[in-house]
């Protein structure tokens, strides 16, 4: 299915939606391969950020999507983002166009790679149904 071109928030449609996901961890640290959202209808993520409590070095992240299958199996939805800077200071991801229009039934996933020793996390979603 062909993605959606990214609107700004000033020309934001109704219907918008922000999801914050907070991450799942063990011992602290950020699990890899996590659920973070399910589409029960067709469904364009326009925006999507990272804010952690603790940074990592040289682990990144990404956002995948797909209808079923594993985490890493699933098509890149944003770029890799490194888990660095400063914390509590928002990372907007880079979207790819071609794959923001998530189709019902799919879902959207993190993936992390490299050994991660952020904490703390969240990501947060900008959604909306309305297809232009």
């Amino acid at each position: 299915m062909a993605g959606e071109s990214v609107l700004p928030i000033q020309e934001s449609p109704d219907l918008l939606s922000t999801i914050v996901v907070p991450c799942g961890s063990t011992g602290g640290v950020v699990v890899d391969d996590q659920f973070l959202f399910y589409a029960e209808k067709d469904t364009v993520i326009d925006a999507a950020w990272c804010i952690f409590g603790v940074n990592d070095a040289d682990a990144t992240l990404k956002l995948t999507t797909a209808a079923s299958g594993a985490i890493a199996s699933g098509t890149d939805l944003t770029s890799a983002l490194a888990i660095s800077g400063t914390a509590g200071t928002p990372v907007e991801f880079t979207i790819t166009e071609t794959a923001n229009l998530i189709p019902s039934g799919s879902w959207v996933g993190m993936e992390i790679t490299g050994t991660s020793t952020a904490s703390e996390m969240v990501i947060q979603l900008r959604i909306r149904q309305k297809i232009r």
